[in-house]
């Protein structure tokens, strides 16, 4: 969000705030009622006056013309029609759920919120363990021809996160605004993105893919094996995006349960389809690499189908009518401020990945340090899955509460979340330094490999919590809607301390591998330090520009606690 835009919002959040001291009485009739009309369902819900509501807008919701939200309260939660069975009961435990979210105990709501997402991305991370394991079955070809689709496969991942991230932003900043028909028609506009994004990868990867393979040096069988499964991939796309698309709308909206089951049910699906495509089990045909690529295509699908049934029965905001649908450029862009940037920042990872291993392997021995990396940087990978999975936490809930002009709140879930997340962390840290070893004969019995990755968490375990520092800075800016200052922090961390640091130590000062692997530590705690500085010192500035924003909050809580 550019400061004009932020300057207009706190102007419209100043002048509710004004209208809810003038009109105490009115005010609060009409909240009450509102209130009522939740619990008792519609009919209840025609004796109220929603547009004597008082309260506090903020993000995309405060954009919107003033007929489409004025006197909306910026804490309620979106209403939901009513089912046949138990719809009045669903209705009120989301009202709580999003009170919860504005106006619960912050620390065990954020983990509310982020346990789920950490179950997840932990059940994803083991379907790609499994996925693996079931192509090492077909020979060294298989798994090599694997490798060649790798970086193929995490360019579409990157797409696929910053729609997930972009959405859910904007669906939490439109609901702790009040505004539940922007944030429904944000995924609506999401699904037509994912569409249009599926569409376009497809027209342009697959008569490309070949020429980029040749070009990473596949051929032959090899190469044959790689193009199946990457032209399955890319053909799939859509399902893959529209998957991320339900994903962030059910994460914006504060459901991280049905995210992870909808989840589940996609991991689960591949791990049980995969032996049947690959080895062509049952009646199924033997299609080994290319199989692998379908099963996983198919559980794409089944995700989405999950989805779609559970806001086909109304458990969400999301609206299965596309019958008046029209595209929606302010939705779109909402989505791609943060989404895009987001993107970037998994492109990058990958970029410093490639230069990271070239420095390396400037140095004697390699071969064996590009191993020691490379599994250190797996094993990494699942034991920061707290910090992942509370830093997605973390762009839902400072999301709805920025939403909701609750500036002094967003900087408390970030202090609190690092807070927790130093002292497990440097637990952790100091665990996995111990066990360090026997983590790398997990994967390597070679005593150089075992030596050097040892080596490379003494290093960088005990800097996880400056790295969990950093990812919850960039989440809360996220929620905020700031795309562009994650990647900035991150463009610094991976290109500037990491790489080219790495390149300084090693072959500059000659330092060795201890040279890279303490430029990999340096990364953390210069990442870790710029940005909590930099979203503190943001947040310190709106609070500045909103004048007296926490104070009238406090006066109006009466209005937005009913």
């Amino acid at each position: 969000m550019n400061e004009k835009q932020d300057s207009n919002r706190n102007k419209q959040n100043t002048a509710k705030i004004e209208t809810a001291k003038e009109q105490p009485e009115k005010d609060l009739a009409a909240a009450k009622a509102k209130a009522t009309a939740e619990k008792t369902g519609p009919a209840a819900e025609d004796t109220a006056n929603p547009g004597a509501n008082g309260g506090e807008h903020s993000g995309p919701a405060a954009e919107k013309p003033a007929t489409t939200t004025a006197g909306r309260a910026a804490t309620t939660a979106p209403e939901q029609p009513v089912t046949a069975a138990g719809g009045a009961a669903a209705d009120e435990n989301r009202v709580n759920a999003a009170a919860d979210l504005l106006q619960g105990p912050i620390l065990p709501t954020l983990l509310k919120l982020s346990y789920p997402i950490l179950i997840a991305m932990f059940f994803v991370t083991v379907f790609n363990i499994v996925d693996t394991f079931y192509v090492s079955r077909l020979g060294d070809d298989a798994i090599t021809a694997m490798g060649f689709t790798f970086p193929i496969y995490m360019f579409l991942i990157a797409i696929g996160a910053g729609v997930t991230i972009g959405i859910s932003s904007a669906v939490a900043r439109a609901l702790g605004a009040g505004d539940k028909e922007f944030a429904a028609e944000t995924g609506k506009q999401g699904v037509a993105l994912a569409l249009a994004i599926g569409l376009f990868i497809a027209l342009i990867g697959i008569p490309i893919a070949p020429k980029v393979l040749t070009f990473m040096g596949a051929e032959g069988d090899i190469f044959q094996m790689s193009y199946d499964y990457v032209s399955v991939i890319i053909f799939a796309g859509i399902a893959k995006y529209l998957l991320h698309v339900f994903d962030g709308t059910l994460r914006g909206e504060g459901h991280t349960g049905a995210s992870m089951r909808m989840l589940l049910v996609a991991s689960i699906s591949n791990i049980i389809l995969d032996p049947f495509f690959i080895f062509g089990i049952w009646f199924f045909p033997r299609l080994e690499v290319k199989g692998a690529a379908i099963a996983t295509a198919i559980s794409w699908v089944i995700g989405c189908l999950y989805a779609l049934d559970y806001y086909r029965r109304g458990k969400g905001i999301f609206n299965l009518d596309f019958s008046r649908f029209t595209l929606g450029w302010q939705h779109l862009q909402e989505i791609v401020t943060v989404g895009v940037p987001a993107s970037m920042n998994q492109g990058f990872l990958s970029l410093s990945l490639l230069f990271f291993n070239y420095i390396l392997m400037r140095l004697p021995l390699g071969n064996t340090l590009v191993a020691a990396f490379s599994i250190g940087f797996r094993t990494e990978a699942i034991m920061i899955l707290p910090l992942v999975g509370l830093s997605a936490g973390t762009v839902i809930m400072a999301g709805q509460n920025f939403g909701a002009g609750k500036l002094q709140r967003v900087e408390e879930i970030f202090l609190q979340g690092r807070k927790f997340l130093f002292q497990i962390m440097i637990l952790m840290g100091i665990v996995i330094i111990a066990l360090s070893p026997y983590l790398i004969k997990i994967f390597s019995t070679d005593p150089a490999v075992v030596k050097y990755g040892s080596q490379y968490f003494q290093f960088t375990a005990l800097t996880y919590c400056f790295l969990g520092a950093g990812l919850l800075a960039n989440a809360t800016f996220q929620g905020m809607g700031c795309g562009y200052p994650p990647f900035i922090n991150i463009l610094i961390r991976l290109l500037f301390f990491q790489v080219a640091g790495a390149f300084f130590f090693t072959l500059c000062l000659q330092l060795g591998p201890r040279g890279a692997w303490g430029a990999v530590a340096l990364a953390n705690v210069g990442f870790g330090t710029i940005s909590s500085l930099w979203v503190r010192s943001y947040l310190n500035r709106k609070l500045k520009t909103a004048g007296t924003n926490a104070a009238p909050e406090a006066e109006v809580s009466e209005l937005q606690t009913l």
